[in-house]
């Protein structure tokens, strides 16, 4: 097992679905990986590789906002902790994104603890 994936709302449940992987990726020599995301307007569109399309008329700059806020929290959040191989945050359907990042990173194993 190279890398684990914890999608993450920075809650006191990711701190546990953290411990979790932590203990796993301790034994198996793996690096854990951090997903935060943006959650997108139900109709928005996106283009083959998964980002948000900025060109169709609707007014992204909060989402973005919270895009740039979200990377730094996970940054802050991961600092100092062990095993973190990168902190990532997208915006997106949280379960398309998810799957979209476990498929595009080649992830082994899935850690889940959020509030929502």
């Amino acid at each position: 097992m190279k890398k684990i994936l914890i999608p993450c709302d920075m809650s006191e449940l990711t701190n546990f679905a953290y411990d979790i992987a932590l203990k796993i990726a301790e034994k198996t020599d793996a690096q854990i990986e951090m997903l935060g995301v943006v959650p997108a307007p139900i109709n928005a569109v996106f283009d083959k590789e998964g980002n948000i399309k900025t060109d169709v008329g609707a007014d992204l700059s909060g989402l973005e906002k919270q895009l740039e806020e979200t990377k730094e929290k996970l940054a802050n959040w991961a600092e100092g902790k062990k095993r973190i191989g990168g902190t990532h945050a997208r915006i997106g359907h949280i379960d398309d994104t998810i799957l979209r990042f476990i498929e595009d990173n080649d992830v082994d194993m899935l850690t889940m603890g959020t509030s929502g």
